[in-house]
């Protein structure tokens, strides 16, 4: 067995605030003319065109990734108010709970975000397949806000 190469230099970082949204499977709907279709949920299509428009804006136009690549994803969602100790005469601020998790373990499944993000990254041409995906990390957590960190890494 050999070693894996050591990771390049960072090709791309990006945050993107809002919710994040899994890319599950397409609907299927009859058209008029009898013919079968398929989409994706409104919410799906409208945050994945939030994260490509965000990603081609990084991106800068420069030429698609071709290569083996790392992605490196980061969910983050808005902690529910349970998560907090309410404000009150010994605590001027609401302050979060010792118990509170760290991780989201609920749905959406990770694997759907990452679709999503994956996807996004084709469309916005930061590289030419999802295919080229040869490493990937990503976590599912909770945060103050919500958000989406994308990191590509060719390899």
């Amino acid at each position: 067995m050999t070693a894996a190469p050591a990771v390049a230099e960072r090709a791309l970082v990006v945050t993107v605030p809002g919710k994040p949204r899994p890319q599950g499977s397409m609907t299927l709907w009859r058209a008029q003319d009898g013919s079968e279709r398929a989409k994706y949920a409104p919410e799906v299509v409208q945050h994945r065109n939030l994260l490509v428009g965000s990603l081609m804006d990084s991106w800068g136009g420069r030429e698609a990734l071709s290569g083996p690549t790392a992605l490196r994803l980061r969910f983050a969602f808005a902690r529910p108010s349970g998560h907090y100790l309410p404000a009150n005469r010994r605590r001027p601020e609401r302050e979060l709970r010792l118990d509170a998790p760290a991780w989201h373990i609920s749905a959406p499944d990770l694997d759907k975000l990452v679709r999503c993000v994956a996807d996004a990254l084709t469309i916005a041409s930061v590289w030419r397949d999802d295919a080229l995906m040869s490493l990937v990390r990503a976590e599912k957590c909770w945060d103050e806000t919500a958000y989406t960190t994308i990191e590509v890494v060719p390899l």
